[in-house]
């Protein structure tokens, strides 16, 4: 129950409820997991590492608590937390407020506090002291302390102090509760970041270049690669570098420099189907990508891939594989631009990071719900093969959109009302992650899609579909119900929001950090989960 109000965006009601099965059943470590987490996205590590350490001493030795306690281990040197229980309501309302940007009314309870605390001091012999020993408290209570006083300026009549106060209030919990960019590493550096001029590449390095500054690095991209340069260089991030001879000549040269060298790989390339339209860019197509494919796994330091199924394809090469999750950057402002209105509900395929033959397994549910509702259109993005299937489609039925800049695809995405992700059940869709449903929660827009690994542990924002029946009966569900598929957006857009460059400057600071003190190179880490638990996720 408490991950399908988070699913559909009730905080509130999840977080209450997390509070009372907690309180009932202490040791409940499931519940203790999923409370960090929410506490860990908030930014409250403190509180986070305190329910992990809780839920590990239920269940020793769980891979994904230690992992959780690692991070932040890894980012701030944890103490006991400043509140005394996450259960708390102080804490409580902390949460949902830098979880949902809404001010959380202050109970009754908490301003009586206040007044009792408020006159304590006032009737001490020495107030002084009684405010020196009650810091912590009363810097807990003030919001408390301005909403008593506020409330008995209104009382009184006192309209200018009312609204004094009432400025106050406001910027107090402005500064309490904006959220921060993370806190760069204790010594700054350059990385150079190296990528080759492609959508799934570019689109990457993106986000990868987003996230280091966020995190406090200076990202220099596709510089120029000498001897000078590596001196001033702290790591290089390498993204799918095999497929240009010069980027690989530059990687010869930041290996040769002993420079640490992350290896970033988008896609599968082992497993890419030869008709895939990532083939020609990314395929192992001929014995000279082939070879610098391997003498970049070779040359690497860490490999990271984007879901558990990637990693688990490469262990056999002997070197630590890390997930770092897709994302987006608000840098791209086409994210944010809204889309026009419109009389029609378009049900949408993005056809350049899919095949054709995943595109088919539909085929007919598509035809048949156009047929049923005349108030839908079909929407397809940049694949000439996936038109020609559906060319009997009368002209207002079927908009076509060809391939555009990695720029603009938000825009285009904005003219979809329906996601549809097909995917047939094969070892390289196996391995995709959630990237498509980031998208579509970012827009806030449904999604229905073939149960892959990552689109379920995502979940937030939409449907998979198992079967034909599945497919028709979700689509018909979206399009009859515009409830369902706005209660589905927003799901969607408040889990997307954690996948912002921003929230994954805390994994790329981890990683860099650990170069410093490498594993064994033959050791491979493969978290069991490449997420956490975060509002949102079903």
């Amino acid at each position: 129950m408490v991950r399908a109000y988070l699913s559909a965006n009730r905080l509130e009601e999840g977080v209450s409820l997390l509070a009372e099965i907690l309180n009932r059943y202490p040791d409940d470590w499931e519940s203790l997991i999923i409370l960090g987490d929410l506490y860990l996205a908030a930014e409250e590590m403190e509180i986070a590492y305190h329910l992990y350490q809780q839920a590990e001493k239920i269940i020793p030795h769980n891979p994904e608590i230690l992992r959780r306690l690692q991070l932040i281990q890894e980012e701030s040197q944890p103490t006991s937390p400043r509140i005394e229980s996450p259960l708390h309501p102080e804490a409580l309302q902390r949460l949902l407020y830098r979880l949902t940007g809404q001010s959380i009314r202050l109970g009754d309870d908490l301003t009586q506090k206040a007044a009792d605390l408020l006159q304590t001091v006032l009737h001490s012999r020495q107030p002084a002291q009684a405010v020196a020993e009650n810091l912590d408290e009363i810097e807990r209570l003030i919001p408390a302390l301005i909403e008593l006083n506020l409330k008995q300026a209104r009382q009184e009549g006192k309209i200018e102090l009312a609204n004094a106060l009432e400025g106050l209030r406001q910027n107090v919990e402005s500064l309490n509760h904006t959220v921060q960019t993370p806190d760069p590493i204790d010594n700054q550096g350059t990385i150079l970041l190296l990528a080759p001029e492609n959508a799934p590449s570019q689109e990457r390095a993106w986000v990868i270049k987003a996230a280091l500054e966020a995190g406090g690095f200076q990202v220099t991209f596709n510089g120029v690669v000498s001897a000078e340069s590596l001196e001033h260089t702290e790591a290089i991030v390498a993204i799918n570098p095999y497929i240009s001879s010069s980027l690989m000549a530059n990687l010869a040269l930041c290996a040769g420099a002993k420079r640490p060298i992350v290896l970033d790989l988008t896609n599968n390339a082992e497993q890419l189907p030869l008709k895939h339209p990532y083939y020609p860019i990314l395929g192992l197509g001929t014995l000279e990508t082939a070879r610098a494919y391997h003498a970049s796994l070779w040359l690497a330091d860490v490999i990271t891939v984007t879901t558990e199924n990637h990693a688990l394809a490469l262990e056999g090469y002997g070197r630590r594989v890390e997930i770092m999750p897709d994302g987006w950057t608000e840098q791209n402002p086409m994210w944010r631009k809204k889309s026009p209105p419109r009389s029609t509900i378009n049900l949408g395929w993005v056809g350049f990071c899919s095949e054709v033959e995943d595109l088919l397994i539909i085929r007919r549910i598509i035809l048949r719900v156009l047929r049923e509702f005349p108030q839908t259109r079909l929407v397809l993005v940049d694949n000439p093969e996936a038109y020609a299937l559906f060319g009997s489609l009368p002209p207002e039925r079927l908009l076509y959109l060809p391939a555009t800049s990695a720029d603009d695809f938000p825009y285009q995405l904005g003219l979809i009302d329906i996601l549809l992700i097909p995917h047939r059940n094969i070892p390289y869709n196996q391995s995709l992650s959630e990237r498509l449903l980031i998208h579509a929660g970012v827009k806030g827009i449904p999604w229905v899609a073939s149960p892959l690994p990552a689109f379920r542990e995502w979940g937030a924002g939409g449907f998979t579909a198992s079967s034909p029946e599945e497919w028709h009966t979700y689509l018909r569900q979206l399009i009859v119900d515009a409830d369902v598929r706005r209660q589905l957006g927003r799901a969607g857009n408040t889990q997307a929001a954690l996948r912002e460059s921003r929230h994954l400057a805390t994994l790329w600071k981890a990683l860099l950090k650990k170069l410093r003190f490498p594993l064994s190179s033959t050791e491979a880490v493969i978290p069991t989960s490449a997420n956490l638990v975060i509002p949102g996720r079903a």
